[in-house]
């Protein structure tokens, strides 16, 4: 194998690594900002496969949760246990997007499937995430101890996967997503990959490699919220799509943890 060949560009750290699984060069790109990301959203790649290692309180889950430096179900269930799952599901879901962002009262499409991200047009959602109008029953069967169950075992099988042989991206995929970016701010919205992302926070690592996902946009900036598929087609209006866009930016898990902690289990 090639010897490492460190490079630096416009105060980028690269590094030009050879994979012994990969005939492909994989191209691992340090960043430390969200602006730096951004930048990287506009490259084009030819002959390398690029990686990017991004600090681990720019990625956020659905639902505004970040995965360090906040909440994260995911990661509080693989410090604390199953219950954090039960919890999640059974108090902390919310019944509508205006309780799961903590959105402003009565903002017109707030009232629509939990699941719909305004930025976000069907074919792109159903490649990754089939039947959407699926995803409300199934949630609701998430509630029960069959599928917890098995959603912690998941969990902990990655974790213990990783643990033992490494994290290894080249044979199980890379942790995809996608750039939210606000200004000079952003949060890097994972896809696929999430219990290897919750996985690497929860064992503390500073930085964790992501690579920009296939079948969705690359960046998303709040400035062009009016081109938004869903918001185009009227299912939601622009000033709840931007508030929902803004969670993402602002919240950070522990303020959906407190509000729900305020309110009942619901039924």
């Amino acid at each position: 194998m090639k010897g490492v060949v460190r490079l630096v560009r416009n105060g980028i750290d690269l590094v030009d690594r050879p994979q012994a699984r990969d005939t492909r060069l994989v191209e691992d790109v340090h960043v430390d900002t969200a602006a730096q990301l951004e930048e990287l959203s506009f490259w084009t790649y030819k002959k390398y496969r690029p990686r990017i290692w991004i600090p681990a309180n720019l990625l956020v889950l659905q639902g505004a949760f970040r995965y360090q430096g906040g909440w994260n179900p995911l990661v509080e269930a693989l410090n604390q246990g199953e219950d954090i799952l039960r919890w999640y599901y059974h108090v902390f879901r919310r019944r509508s997007l205006e309780e799961m962002y903590l959105l402003p009262p009565n903002m017109p499409g707030a009232d629509v499937s939990l699941w719909r991200m305004p930025w976000f047009g069907r074919d792109l959602v159903s490649q990754h995430a089939p039947q959407e109008k699926e995803e409300d029953k199934e949630h609701r069967e998430r509630r029960g101890p069959k599928y917890i169950a098995s959603h912690m075992r998941r969990l902990t099988q990655t974790r213990t996967s990783i643990l033992k042989q490494g994290y290894q991206p080249n044979r199980y995929g890379d942790i995809q997503g996608c750039l939210l970016q606000r200004g000079g701010e952003g949060r890097f919205l994972v896809h696929s990959g999430k219990h290897r992302a919750a996985v690497l926070a929860a064992a503390g690592w500073v930085k964790i490699p992501v690579t920009f996902s296939l079948i969705l946009p690359r960046s998303i900036n709040e400035t062009t919220a009016h081109s938004w598929p869903f918001v185009k087609s009227g299912i939601f209006d622009a000033r709840t799509a931007v508030s929902i866009f803004n969670s993402y930016i602002d919240l950070d898990g522990t303020q959906q943890f407190s509000f729900s902690e305020r309110v009942p289990q619901l039924g």
